[in-house]
């Protein structure tokens, strides 16, 4: 298992909202409703009111060409010294294959590069 994790751009929404889609039960049990067709967009935008933007990192987890999972991170939130997981998802077709925890594992391995980060 070749994965690979890298910033989300403009490119790949249609991707990730495909993503976003393929677990409707798993967006119903957070959210309270289905996946709604700007999904993509605001797990890219929505933040918390405080935190600059420069500080929400979202990670497409690829797989080659295609993206299986996706990771949201928060810097400096709620404090300076910790990265929060907003959101780690796999893709509905790639469940059950071990893909959350390399995600998880890569994750790590993203962040304690980061300066001044002690707490996951």
């Amino acid at each position: 298992m070749d994965i690979e994790l890298r910033a989300i751009d403009a490119g790949d929404v249609d991707a990730l909202q495909a993503l976003v889609e393929s677990d409707s039960a798993y967006v119903e049990r957070v959210t309270g409703h289905p996946p709604g067709p700007a999904d993509a967009q605001s797990l890219l935008l929505i933040r918390p009111p405080a935190l600059a933007e420069a500080d929400k990192v979202v990670l497409g987890a690829w797989e080659g060409d295609d993206m299986v999972g996706v990771v949201d991170l928060l810097r400096r939130w709620p404090d300076p010294d910790t990265v929060h997981v907003g959101l780690l998802q796999v893709h509905g077709h790639h469940q059950g294959r071990g893909l959350g925890r390399v995600i998880h594992d890569l994750v790590l391995d993203e962040v304690h590069g980061w300066p001044g980060v002690s707490r996951l």
